[in-house]
């Protein structure tokens, strides 16, 4: 008998149930919420005095720019340093 015909349900990842995560719902949560804060943050830069020390940074959402710039270069910078600093996978063994 089948677990189909016992009953019994089976998953995408072998026989335990799906995580709180991997549910389409709680990640489009996820991303919601995620949205919501960064447009927040972003918004709040116009609210909040900040002195800076360069006058670009008194535009109200230079800092939440400059954040997303930058991790956008570290995360291609990473995917190149990967073809240089990749090693083969059996180089530790003798």
């Amino acid at each position: 008998m089948t677990e189909h015909e016992q009953g019994g349900e089976t998953h995408e990842h072998g026989s335990e149930p799906p995580g709180f995560f991997d549910k389409p719902s709680t990640r489009k949560a996820v991303w919601i919420v995620l949205i919501v804060l960064c447009a927040g943050f972003a918004l709040a830069g116009f609210v909040i005095d900040t002195h800076g020390y360069f006058a670009v940074e008194g535009f109200g959402a230079f800092y939440a720019i400059f954040g997303f710039i930058v991790f956008s270069f570290i995360v291609l910078a990473g995917q190149h340093l990967r073809k240089i600093l990749m090693r083969p996978e059996d180089y530790y063994d003798d």
